[in-house]
């Protein structure tokens, strides 16, 4: 990389734990006339844009080179990487996009990234010292919140960022709305990453096991709006089964009605209920809204159902990968995991995907979840040039929702790009019922930030867990808004 790499001194922080704009004149930057770009990211305006990066100013930067650094982990490196010589389709989907946008802008992308930097932490240790090696820098979203922002290294969007319209399709607009706070916006999520969408969390079932029980796919239940709970609970109910002839439903020797994993649905099913662990003010001020009837109610029937034959929390297992095997396997109905696994269900012809379900109707919507360990997009707050930063983010977003996005379809689920394809409904409604919830995506409010993964540990009494826990998670709470606002002044 021909900017310095500095030595990294800070301490390891881990990722349960968990600074104002300064931009120089440049000889590249577009005059008042050319910014067609010149309205708030505030997400206010009511104008659809066209999806084409010619709504930017087209500017030659001279061959900047535009460094953009993130994990250490494969799939991070999948996500942002690119090849010319690639030939898979999503490969090539993903170099055609860093290609558009390095002609349209006479510059070189260079993704980065710190040798073992697993979190996205590393990199802080050169902006803390006013260095600018980094253009973006895209860490784990406790790692976001939990040091670039609330130490005020991270440059705000609404007032900055103006070419980057976060009220437009290629932005999660749940994003914008949930990981504000008085109306700053410090890291945001859209379509420059397909691991966004990747990260989801859908539910898959098995077509073959629904047919054989005379149970009609719950595809059309998910277009009316009527996909609930108890259909979800009553599917499954009636589709686990006694293999050996026991008399029981065991794991691993039975086949069970839905399996899910300790950060599976004792997280993703909270939101069903349309309740979250943090609210906020008419002045965008968060709030901890967890403790109301219908947060009990869902907690309550979701652990009643889990505590019977035939469904599983695995509570051992930190990720996915052993409910894909069993559902593979045909040993499990229904399991929930992340979009991106289903390119290891392709050679599996069938199954089905659907959002998680509402809990009852009155709902009105899905809620989907977006896994914390997303690329939580920073942008140093002595970025040389902030116009320059936001154009090019926003041409490779505009770039990743043209380009990327229809080929991770196609590539995940072998369908084309098509309206009419309910596999690809299924995957919009997903994708567009995406929850941002401020405390899990911020690893504060102690224990509150992933109430369903402590309260199964807790044996599931949410009173007693909520008396327990209020007072700690107020305290970390009112800590992370001191520290946001204040250090970002």
């Amino acid at each position: 990389m021909k900017k310095k790499v500095v030595s990294i001194l800070l301490a390891f922080l881990t990722v349960m734990c968990v600074f104002a704009a300064v931009s120089c004149e440049n000889p590249g930057e577009p005059s008042e006339s050319d910014s067609k770009g010149s309205e708030s990211v505030s997400g206010e305006g009511n104008t659809v844009l066209e999806s084409d990066i010619s709504i930017l100013p087209k500017i030659d930067y001279e061959g900047y080179t535009f460094v953009m650094t993130y994990r250490d982990l494969q799939n991070m490196v999948r996500d942002m990487s690119f090849d010319k010589e690639a030939t898979d389709q999503l490969e090539v989907a993903k170099y055609n996009r860093a290609e558009r946008v390095m002609d349209y802008y006479n510059i070189v992308l260079e993704p980065y990234v710190i040798s073992g930097d697993w979190a996205g932490m590393m990199a802080l240790d050169s902006v803390a010292a006013g260095d600018s090696d980094y253009d973006i820098i895209m860490p784990h979203s406790h790692i976001a919140w939990g040091t670039y922002i609330i130490e005020g290294y991270a440059l705000e969007w609404t007032e900055n960022m103006k070419y980057n319209y976060l009220d437009q399709e290629w932005w999660d607009q749940g994003a914008a709305e949930c990981l504000s706070i008085g109306n700053k916006i410090y890291t945001m999520m859209g379509d420059n990453s397909w691991m966004l969408l990747g990260d989801t969390v859908g539910i898959v079932f098995n077509k073959k096991i629904l047919s054989d029980n005379s149970i009609e796919y719950p595809y059309q239940d998910v277009l009316d709006k009527t996909w609930t709970f108890d259909k979800f609970y009553q599917i499954a109910s009636q589709t686990k089964y006694d293999l050996d002839g026991d008399g029981r439903i065991d794991f691993g020797t039975d086949r069970m009605g839905y399996e899910t994993t300790i950060y599976g649905g004792t997280v993703g099913f909270l939101w069903t209920c349309g309740s979250r662990t943090i609210g906020k003010d008419s002045e965008d001020m968060p709030y901890i809204a967890l403790n109301n009837e219908r947060t009990v109610d869902l907690f309550t029937k979701f652990f009643d159902m889990m505590n019977q034959d035939g469904f599983k929390i695995m509570t051992d297992q930190a990720n996915f990968d052993k409910s894909c095997a069993d559902f593979i396997e045909d040993k499990v109905v229904m399991i929930d995991t992340y979009i991106m696994n289903l390119e290891l269900l392709r050679d599996k012809s069938d199954w089905g995907v659907v959002p998680y379900p509402m809990f009852d109707e009155q709902v009105g919507e899905y809620n989907s979840t977006a896994d914390a360990g997303i690329h939580s997009i920073i942008v140093p707050y002595n970025a040389p040039n902030v116009d320059r930063t936001s154009m090019i983010l926003e041409a490779l977003t505009i770039e990743g929702h043209n380009e990327v996005i229809p080929a991770f379809y196609e590539t995940t689920l072998q369908i084309k790009y098509t309206d009419d394809d309910i596999s690809k409904q299924m995957l919009d409604i997903i994708r567009g019922s995406r929850v941002f919830d401020l405390a899990y995506f911020t690893g504060r409010c102690g224990n509150f930030n992933l109430p369903g993964f402590h309260l199964c540990n807790a044996g599931g009494d949410f009173s007693s867990f909520y008396q327990a826990n209020l007072e700690a998670a107020q305290e970390s709470l009112d800590e992370l808004v001191s520290s946001v606002l204040t250090k970002n002044e």
